[in-house]
């Protein structure tokens, strides 16, 4: 009896078909696929996250450093480029001169995707190389030559610029633009 017990539990223990093993594996195999492009997703939205941080983090940083070389300007008598009797000069929107309160000559400009800052003649970069920076943009608003002591308003400078990661792992990097005012703490 036990001969006809053991064909009996071989004849009533069906196993998996391979119709079955296939769908099976199929299934897992497209719930690993989807598991797997939402973790890429999100590993991509956290590199997109850091990388704006750190770019915001940079430029400003970058926007109170010129600040505070912008608020120490004095009057110049053409001592530093171009015009007369101002705080700030320029020849155009993408350069800013102005003479610090310590006599030395500061120039603000673009350099490729770097803002750079000329201190009498010696330049460096403002920007750590991480970031780029494009559309600078100087607007000063300013005292028409000749105008009387009673009749000045304070100059003022806005400075605008567009700023982006520099980074090649982030595929969508996002560009901010920034802008500040800043006006000099010299007063007649």
């Amino acid at each position: 009896m036990t001969g006809d017990n053991r064909k009996t539990q071989i004849l009533n223990n069906n196993g998996f078909s391979l119709l079955e093993i296939i769908i099976s594996v199929s299934v897992f195999v497209v719930v690993i696929m989807l598991a797997t492009s939402i973790f890429q997703s999100v590993v991509e939205g956290q590199r997109q996250a850091i990388s704006a941080q750190h770019t915001q983090e940079s430029i400003r940083y970058v926007m109170e450093v010129i600040s505070k070389d912008m608020r120490q300007a004095v009057r110049s008598d053409a001592a530093c480029h171009a015009g007369g009797n101002r705080i700030f000069n320029q020849d155009n929107s993408a350069e800013l001169w102005f003479e610090n309160k310590h006599g030395e000559c500061i120039r603000f400009y673009l350099d490729g995707t770097s803002l750079m800052k000329d201190r009498d003649g010696v330049a460096a970069s403002t920007t750590p190389d991480e970031i780029e920076v494009s559309d600078l943009e100087f607007i000063v608003k300013s005292n028409a030559v000749g105008v009387s002591p009673a009749n000045r308003i304070q100059q003022i400078v806005t400075m605008k610029m567009k700023v982006e990661a520099r980074s090649v792992k982030v595929s969508n990097k996002t560009p901010f633009y920034i802008q500040t005012t800043v006006s000099s703490r010299f007063y007649e």
